[in-house]
């Protein structure tokens, strides 16, 4: 009874996500038996991902024979925004736990439910002051991040034509060791030419950790003498991968100042999500009954683990 009037019945379908960076985690929560990990599903932080995790619902609400969804995510920074408005499109119920009241590392579906009794589930409507502002910064950081990827993809292709086996020396055609060098001696011929000494003394002259690497030195050099026969020694090609390398580093930072900026904007966000959880304008009208002081989930559940 006291779950029902919490807007919880035997019939609705409660999920608990976890949050990352890179990727969420999702837990059924079966209430009757206080299991947390009767079903789990890991998707990535994209549209894809978003997608997959509602069909997986989807396809749990006809087994499950569910009424309605109950789907809990955490506070953590700008990661949980994304999937937020995604399912908030969707029709679904959405509570929000503060990162105050969880006591679990973020990212862990656990901690989004393991709360103390005084602990405050709190069902949030979007307030569009903000949200405008924080799609138009997404909007652009995802720019940044297709630019990237298109850089990056740019140097790899530059790399397989003037150096053709670098691969087999360098995991990353952005490694420090590998940039540093082609800036000294742009082609494999001239790596040769400088031979492992040659090669350290360039990384310790730009300071690198790998000025120490003897092993990866003699690697670089092996793959440059398989590479040097058809490289073309144009200068416009040294220019080229210089001002890709370059080009790469400013994305890189533009991407660092984004990070922070919706780090920011995510932080003022949650505030008046949380405030207009308090208000009657803000409650959505399918809360169930629960207001934004109450609890969404019986306070007997408080321990349930992954």
């Amino acid at each position: 009874m006291q779950e029902e009037q919490r807007g919880i019945s035997d019939t609705t379908l409660v999920v608990a996500i976890g949050c990352g960076r890179r990727e969420h985690r999702a837990v059924v929560v079966d209430l009757s038996v206080q299991d947390a990990a009767a079903e789990t599903f890991v998707f990535r932080n994209s549209s894809q991902g978003f997608e997959s995790f509602l069909n997986w619902i989807r396809d749990l609400e006809s087994l499950r024979k569910s009424t309605d969804v109950l789907v809990g995510m955490q506070f953590t920074g700008q990661d949980w925004l994304s999937l937020y408005n995604f399912l908030y499109e969707q029709d679904l119920r959405l509570f929000i736990v503060t990162a105050a009241d969880t006591a679990g590392a973020a990212g862990d579906p656990a901690a989004t439910l393991n709360l103390p009794p005084a602990g405050t589930f709190l069902e949030v409507q979007r307030p569009y002051e903000k949200h405008d502002a924080f799609l138009n910064f997404e909007r652009r950081q995802k720019e940044l991040l297709s630019l990237q990827r298109r850089t990056d993809k740019l140097i790899q292709n530059w790399l397989d034509s003037h150096f053709r086996y670098w691969y087999l020396a360098c995991s990353s055609a952005r490694q420090a060791g590998l940039r540093a060098l082609l800036q000294r001696a742009p082609w494999p011929e001239a790596i040769v030419k400088l031979g492992v000494d040659g090669i350290l003394r360039v990384w310790r002259d730009a300071q690198l950790e790998q000025a120490e690497d003897r092993e990866l030195a003699e690697r670089l050099l092996r793959a440059a003498k398989r590479s040097e026969s058809g490289v073309d020694k144009l200068e416009s090609s040294r220019t080229l991968i210089l001002k890709l390398y370059d080009h790469y580093d400013a994305i890189e930072k533009q991407l660092a100042e984004y990070w922070q900026l919706l780090d920011g904007l995510a932080e003022a966000y949650q505030q008046l999500l949380w405030l207009s959880s308090l208000t009657d304008q803000g409650k959505p009208e399918n809360s169930g009954g629960c207001t934004g002081l109450e609890r969404c989930l019986d306070p007997d559940q408080e321990n349930l683990t992954v």
